[in-house]
């Protein structure tokens, strides 16, 4: 079965995430400072999407679920506490309710794009292809020729 276009698209998505935590990773250390950005495992799962791995299927469901639960988070804490949230324009800062009108629309529009990616991942033809993948993926398995041990 052919892999869906969809999820060719979305591992590619993970793939330049990862590149650019990796990017991050390198000009820090080039400036002589330490960053720790797990976002840089991205790179393996998309790799894995684009193979048809089972796991990565699982892996990729964690980081989309992981980023939507923190962009709820913020977008649920931002009402207590509004002062601490900056939201900049092309350099310029927005003040007043164009920024809570900004920190909700780019909230929203987030959420709806990971919902989207997670829509992808329990799509039928991406659940038909990891099935499909996994089954002939053990029954290259040949256990008949299993050697026996010598008694």
């Amino acid at each position: 079965m052919k892999r869906p276009r969809a999820l060719t698209f979305l591992a590619w998505v993970f793939i330049l995430f990862g590149c650019s935590a990796g990017w991050r990773i390198t000009e820090a250390l080039l400036s002589h400072k330490t960053s720790i950005n797990l976002s840089i495992l991205m790179i393996p799962v998309g790799i894995g999407l684009l193979k048809g791995r089972l796991s990565s299927l699982g892996w990729a469901k964690l980081w989309i679920g992981l980023f939507f639960l923190l962009v709820l988070a913020i977008t649920c804490a931002y009402p207590f506490d509004p002062g601490s949230y900056s939201v900049t324009w092309f350099g310029a800062e927005i003040q007043g309710p164009l920024r809570h009108l900004a920190v909700v629309g780019i909230s929203a529009t987030l959420m709806g794009l990971l919902l989207w990616g997670w829509r992808i991942l329990v799509s039928a033809p991406v659940c038909a292809y990891f099935e499909e993948r996994d089954r002939t993926h053990f029954e290259s398995f040949d256990t008949s020729e299993t050697p026996t041990l010598p008694q």
